[in-house]
């Protein structure tokens, strides 16, 4: 069976997370006025990053269970990460362990019924930037590099997922045969995977996980057709949340609000973090 193997400091899994950072990003969430698009994205990447670490942590402290990279793309292509540079990436969990700590405000119960508001340190690896066009299929390219790189040396570990979170078209041509290339490189354990996420001002429902183009509005068809046939182990995570989808699902979602991006990112990364080795 594909998309089987165990994770392990021998056998690390692999995220890339590419980041659309450009201009338009700077819009508000269709039903969150009060958060850009941007702002989103980061808040909920920043909330992965931190449950890999502490799905990763032992008593020995971090372990190198994954590499990962974020790559922002606005203008440029860049590293996501602040204190790390695009040509050190991917790099591995434990490295990016440690991380500045801003203060929000928070509103939790407060046992009779009510909401108060309180102060919490969240950890900060990515920060929103909205800024300049949208360069897709250089960041794609980037990626794939990676991939040709760090996959020769890990063939028996999980194949690698790609996760692209875009609120528009590239600027800089046709990224469909990038993103097949991605597809087709593997490890022992199955393809490469590439998921698609389109997000928006707009205050559409989403569409998620849809198995025919003729489901997707055109806006989002070549992105539909970039992303991967939804392995068995995200269909039975997606299946154990109530979705009903079929075996021709792909990793795509269109028009994605906060939620559903909250929703998108557990379902189709939790298969590999539960492979995490005792």
């Amino acid at each position: 069976m594909p998309y089987c193997a165990e994770i392990n400091r021998e056998q690390p899994g692999l995220f890339i997370f590419l980041v659309d950072q450009s201009k338009s990003m700077d819009d508000r969430w269709g039903l969150d006025p009060n958060k850009t698009l941007s702002q989103g994205t980061a808040d909920v990447l920043n909330r992965l990053l931190h449950d890999l670490i502490i799905r990763s942590t032992k008593a020995d402290g971090v372990r190198a269970y994954f590499d990962i990279a974020v790559i922002g793309y606005g203008g440029d292509v860049n590293s996501g990460f602040s204190t790390i540079a695009l040509d050190e990436l991917p790099t591995s969990l434990d490295k990016i362990a440690n991380t500045r700590m801003e203060k929000r405000i928070q509103k939790v119960e407060d046992g009779t019924g009510g909401l108060v508001d309180v102060e919490v340190n969240i950890p900060v690896w990515l920060d929103p930037i909205a800024n300049g066009p949208t360069p897709m299929c250089k960041a794609l390219s980037l990626a794939g590099s990676m991939l040709e790189t760090w996959v020769p040396n890990h063939q028996g570990s999980f194949p690698p997922i790609l996760v692209n979170i875009t609120d528009g078209k590239p600027t800089d041509g046709n990224p469909e045969p990038i993103a097949e290339k991605i597809r087709n490189l593997r490890t022992n354990d199955g393809n490469a995977l590439l998921f698609n996420i389109h997000i928006s001002s707009s205050r559409a429902a989403p569409v998620l996980y849809p198995s025919t183009e003729d489901l997707v509005p055109d806006e989002g068809k070549s992105l539909f057709r970039m992303s991967s046939v939804l392995p068995e182990i995200v269909i039975e995570q997606a299946s154990g949340q109530n979705f009903s989808i079929d075996n021709s699902a792909k990793g795509f979602a269109f028009n994605a609000d906060l939620v559903t991006l909250i929703t998108f990112l557990d379902i189709g990364t939790r298969g590999v973090r539960e492979k995490i080795a005792d």
